[in-house]
Formats: structure tokens, C-alpha cells, sequence
């Protein structure tokens, strides 16, 4: 992340965003937005952290090799999948762990994406993933936009994101994954679990804890956390358009200009 000031547009804990500005030492909240409409003032730098239900994450190892030959490899694999289409501009590759060659593959769910076609200077990508959770092998449980998402963290990234119906879906999700994780040769033993607290919902810390054999912690703010990595090249189609017709504009805005000076001249 850029050493200068950004702001950070975050899907709220219930409903709407919330406009952070976030330097490498601090961030504060800006702004709770309930709806973002034409007349919403969002500022040009702002990074937007796509919700959960708007993104696909896939683990993948991809052996050592330069970013364009791993992104090559990297597509190749989500194209098998069904994650991405032939040609999709709308996803982009992370590195999570060097030492493991472990990545992840983000590819955007366009139709679930409900914002402004005013939002075309802004970048689109994973900045609300990066949370304050340590080095260990993590999992954070938090709200977003009214429903519970999973994020699975290594070396401090995230590395997997997933939406889980409650709290109690959280046993038989992790059972299910660690399978699929062993599968795919990816080293995850998880070292603590952290739950951000909601006021309506008692959590049961003991019978969880128990249940996953996993140490728990609650925690009323999940901080945000600096990082270095490159933004992500997340661009919703509508977002593309827009900016293809803006460039249209001002290149027949130029011819135009040049046919008066010659006009003129003549």
C-alpha cells in the first residue's frame, strides 16, 4: 500500500459502506454510506473492498516462475474450473506464501455487484481482507453487509474467502475444506480463530473452541492492516464500459478540436 493517505470503501458490518482513510499507522472512519446513488461523493483514490458476495477466491500452488507465466497457469486452472471465462478481464492473481508457492485466484460475480456507474476512477480489489491477525495460520469469522464470511489467512494474507450461513456453520465448513486443502497440497493448521462480536448474537465460546479444537477469540473491532502488495486488477464489466466511453469521448473531443484549429486556420 502507498505510504500516502488512501481512503478505503468497506462493506459494512449490516447494511451499506463505511469510508475509511487509512495511512500505515492509523485509519478512522470517514463516512457510513446506507446506499451509494448518483449524488454519493466518493473520492477518486479510494480502493473499493468488494464484498464477499461478489468475489470468487480459489487456492492454488503454482510453481516459482514470473507473474505472467503464473497468471497463465493460474487461468488455465480456473478456466477448467468454470471460475473464469475464455478472455475474463474481471479477475487477477495474489501471491499469499513464497515459500509454499501458494496464490489465490479472485474472479469477480459481476451481477451481484449493485453500485454507481459513477465509480470509474476508483480501484476495485481485496483491501478489506487485509485485517490485523497475526503470522499463524488464521481464521476470522465477520459480518458483512448483514451476512458471515470466513477468511482464511496465511502469513498474514488472506488466501480464501467463503460466506457461511451462522456461526454454527463454521464446524462442518472447516471439516470440508481441510479435506479439500489437503488435496490440493496446501499446509493449513490453523492456530486461532477470531469472531467479531455482534450485539443481537450470544456466542458460545466454549462448545466452539471445543467443537474445532481451535483457540477463540472475540473482538469488538477487527483493525484494518497496511500491506505492500500490488492492487489488484478487479474491474467490474460496468466499470469497463464506462471507461472505454469516457476514452471514446475525449479522443472525438480531440478530433474535434483539431478539425476547428484547421478550419480556423484555413
Amino acid at each position: 500500500m502507498s505510504k500516502s493517505l488512501k481512503h478505503i470503501l468497506l462493506p459494512a458490518k449490516e447494511q451499506g459502506w463505511e469510508l475509511s482513510l487509512f495511512s500505515k499507522t492509523s485509519w478512522k472512519l470517514v463516512e457510513s454510506i446506507l446506499e451509494i446513488d448518483k449524488s454519493t461523493v466518493i473520492p477518486r483514490d479510494t480502493r473499493i473492498a468488494l464484498p464477499a458476495s461478489a468475489v470468487v477466491t480459489v487456492p492454488l500452488i503454482i510453481p516459482s516462475a514470473d507473474h505472467l507465466t503464473q497468471k497463465g497457469i493460474a487461468q488455465l486452472q480456473m478456466e477448467q474450473s468454470g471460475l473464469v471465462k475464455s478472455g475474463s478481464a474481471s479477475w487477477d492473481l495474489f501471491l499469499v506464501d513464497s515459500a509454499s508457492t501458494l496464490s489465490i485466484g479472485v474472479s469477480l460475480v459481476d451481477k451481484s455487484i449493485a453500485i454507481e456507474n459513477q465509480l470509474i476512477d476508483q480501484t476495485f480489489d481485496l483491501a478489506a481482507r487485509f485485517y490485523k491477525v497475526g503470522d499463524v495460520d488464521t481464521i476470522l469469522c465477520k459480518r458483512e453487509q448483514g451476512r458471515w464470511v470466513t477468511i482464511f489467512y496465511k502469513e498474514s494474507r488472506p488466501f480464501y474467502i467463503e460466506m457461511i450461513d451462522s456461526i454454527e456453520s463454521i464446524s462442518p465448513q472447516l471439516k470440508s475444506l481441510f479435506i479439500q486443502f489437503s488435496v490440493l497440497g496446501i499446509n493449513f493448521i490453523p492456530e486461532v480463530l477470531i469472531i467479531e462480536k455482534v450485539d443481537d448474537q450470544d456466542i458460545d465460546q466454549t462448545d466452539l473452541a471445543d467443537s474445532l479444537k481451535i483457540p477463540m477469540h472475540q473482538l469488538d473491532v477487527i483493525n484494518l492492516a497496511a500491506h505492500d502488495s500490488i492492487d489488484l486488477q478487479l474491474v467490474p464489466s460496468f466499470v469497463r464500459v464506462a471507461r472505454k466511453k469516457r476514452t471514446q469521448m475525449k479522443k472525438l473531443k480531440s478530433l474535434v478540436l483539431v478539425a476547428l484549429c484547421i478550419y480556423t486556420i484555413g
